[in-house]
């Protein structure tokens, strides 16, 4: 599977549903352009690919956090540490579980 997406050039999975955010975007308009772009007019021999991404779309973040009532867990919270942890303990959807 993973020759087949790299061959095809498809290196951005998005998981669940919800549209990609400022950072999935972003690393989905870098993967364009580098798959876009020919390195080797400027550098021979070159070859620049981007790593297989998977991006959790924002339903599936939303779900996370409120799933997990981390917005009232953390709120005030000011020590990483028990922040860390806090996150760490939380639980993915069944349905996000399942395409790992």
């Amino acid at each position: 599977m993973i020759e087949s997406a790299i061959r095809d050039e498809t290196t951005i999975v998005s998981l669940n549903g919800g549209s990609l955010g400022g950072k999935g975007r972003g690393l989905a308009f870098i993967s364009t352009l580098i798959y876009n772009f020919d390195f080797s007019q400027i550098i021979p021999d070159i070859n620049v690919r981007t790593p297989i991404t998977s991006i959790i779309g924002t339903d599936e973040f939303e779900y996370f956090i409120e799933n997990n009532d981390l917005r009232n867990k953390v709120y005030n919270e000011r020590d990483y540490d028990t922040i860390k942890k806090i996150f760490v303990g939380a639980k993915f959807s069944d349905s996000l579980i399942q395409k790992t």
